[in-house]
Parts: structure tokens; C-alpha cells; sequence
């Protein structure tokens, strides 16, 4: 698999924890040829060796980040991808709290305004904005 150097250096600035790469890298793997693919709890214990109560709320997480994409079905199990937009993901846990603050704080009419100021500034302080962010990453198999 072939990742762009955009996403590369995206990556590199991505706070999330070990156990988080850990399940990047399963759906990755599982996803290489295709853009969604089922991955149950126990596939991913087993490939990751991690309890799958620890599993689903780093997943929950990496989902709230926009970094993976869980797609929900009547009829189908669970399925997941990688969300390859990097302008979408929330780079750090800090800028996921306060979108959450102002969402429990129940200003829903500012909320969109608010995470994408304070989205923009950890882009800012990370060095995010130094390097093109495109819509579509060419070249990662989908």
C-alpha cells in the first residue's frame, strides 16, 4: 500500500494513543483493497491482542475524531474505513474536548462555528496549514 506523503506527515502530527495505532493499522490492513470491510471485536482482539471492552471505546474514539469511519446497517454487521479527508480529522484530544463542552453545554447553534475556529487553531499550532491537505488521496487503492 502506497500512502500519499500528505497523509504521511498528517499522520505524524496525529495525537491519538498506542492502542489507537494499533487498530489504524488493522483497518488499514483490512481495507487496502476496498474502501469498508467487517471487522468484528474478537478479529480485532485477536489481531491486536487487546481486550475487546478497551477496543470498542478506542474505536468510539477514533471515530469521534472523524480519523475512521463506522458504517452502520440494518442488515449488516458494523463495517469500518480509514477516513482519508485529513482536513476532517480532529488532530488532538484537546480540540475533541472542547467540541464536546460546547456540545454538552447545549450551544448547538454555535457549535459548528466554534469547532472549526478551534479545529483551525490546533491546525495553526501543529503546522498543518504548511502543507496541502487535498479532498481525495490519490494512490490509496480506493
Amino acid at each position: 500500500m502506497l500512502i500519499p506523503n500528505n497523509l504521511i506527515k498528517a499522520l505524524a502530527r496525529l495525537q491519538i494513543h498506542g492502542n489507537q495505532w494499533r487498530l489504524l493499522w488493522i483497518i488499514w490492513d483490512k481495507t487496502d483493497k476496498q474502501k469498508e470491510a467487517y471487522i468484528s471485536l474478537p478479529q480485532f482482539s485477536e489481531d491486536t491482542g487487546l481486550p475487546p471492552q478497551l477496543i470498542s471505546r478506542e474505536l468510539i474514539d477514533l471515530e469521534k475524531r472523524n480519523i475512521i469511519k463506522r458504517i452502520y446497517s440494518k442488515t449488516k454487521p458494523i463495517r469500518y474505513s480509514f477516513q482519508k479527508n485529513c482536513k476532517k480529522w480532529i488532530f488532538t484530544s484537546k480540540a475533541l474536548e472542547r467540541r464536546n463542552h460546547i456540545i454538552r453545554g447545549s450551544l448547538h447553534d454555535r457549535i459548528n462555528k466554534e469547532t472549526e475556529r478551534e479545529i483551525e487553531k490546533d491546525r495553526e499550532r501543529l503546522g498543518l496549514n504548511d502543507f496541502n491537505l487535498s479532498e481525495e488521496l490519490p494512490g490509496y487503492g480506493y
